[in-house]
């Protein structure tokens, strides 16, 4: 089913899988809603991208300044042995985590609730291990 709206996407007003809000409009071209699963959250935000739509996952928790090498932060995320975990954005300037999700046509409410789940869970699943990994940091500096 292809989802239509008056909003500023097709999702503003709706709640998708378990434990969101239900999305609200951020600007002309996007919805905001936020997760939590156990100890952790994250936001999404549904973008109509120009060529395509796409979700960015942003986790509540930030790299603090004493854990943002990068190359100690590439040699954490390919342990993870998780392909997507290779997708992650961090700004090295304030700590912030972002997980970009395009791979599947963002169109359809199917694929766009499953892609929201999966990208919550994903994105809140870390916390342990990002809080491992920063202890590791700290200790070391």
């Amino acid at each position: 089913m292809t989802i239509k709206s008056s909003g500023a996407t097709p999702l503003d007003g709706m709640t998708l899988g378990h434990g969101g809000t239900a999305f609200a409009p951020c600007d002309d071209d996007s919805s905001y809603a936020y997760y939590e699963r156990g100890d952790s959250g994250c936001s999404v935000i549904y973008e109509l991208g120009v060529d395509h739509h796409y979700l960015r996952f942003t986790p509540n928790w930030m790299l603090p300044e004493g854990a943002r090498d990068r190359r100690a932060w590439q040699r954490f995320a390919f342990g993870l042995e998780d392909d997507r975990a290779l997708e992650l954005r961090i700004d090295f300037t304030d700590g912030e985590v972002r997980y970009f999700y395009s791979a599947t046509p963002l169109e359809e409410l199917d694929d766009i609730e499953r892609a929201v789940e999966e990208g919550v869970e994903f994105v809140t699943s870390l916390y342990p291990d990002v809080k491992r990994f920063v202890a590791e940091q700290l200790s070391a500096a």
